[in-house]
């Protein structure tokens, strides 16, 4: 049964969603078929928290053993894909400036917007509102 959600924010939806998709393009572009697949699902999930490769496997159909292979073939791994993605995606929210900071973590998968900006300052060597200021 699906009821709504008498809180959600369905502008942010949008621009996250946008900024998902275009991500995703890109990925495509690079005729990398596997990849794309575990980043599709990757960004599906992001904001579940509950990211994992033995969701994803499940979700495939598959196990945990094949995908953790299929991307080291592919020089990343699990945890590596996620960090890019994420980083991907925090730094087209943070340019284009209509998504918070504390929105921006939650909706990338982190628990608190400490973890995020760490995260953030360990990619960029910014934290997110420096990045921001400078866009």
């Amino acid at each position: 049964m699906s009821l709504p959600i008498p809180t959600a924010d369905h502008e942010l939806l949008q621009v996250l969603t946008k900024n998902a998709d275009q991500v995703l393009r890109e990925r495509a572009e690079d005729g990398n078929d596997f990849l794309d697949v575990i980043a599709e699902r990757v960004v599906d999930q992001l904001s579940s928290g509950r990211l994992t490769v033995k969701k994803i496997a499940s979700d495939l159909g598959t196990s945990k053993r094949t995908i953790s292979k299929r991307l080291a073939d592919h020089g990343t791994s699990f945890d590596q894909l996620i960090d890019d993605i994420r980083k991907d995606l925090a730094m087209r929210y943070l340019d284009e400036g209509s998504v918070k900071v504390k929105e921006l973590g939650f909706s990338l998968g982190f628990s608190t917007e400490a973890s995020f900006s760490a995260a953030f300052k360990s990619w960029t060597g910014k934290t997110p509102g420096e990045t921001r200021a400078l866009s």
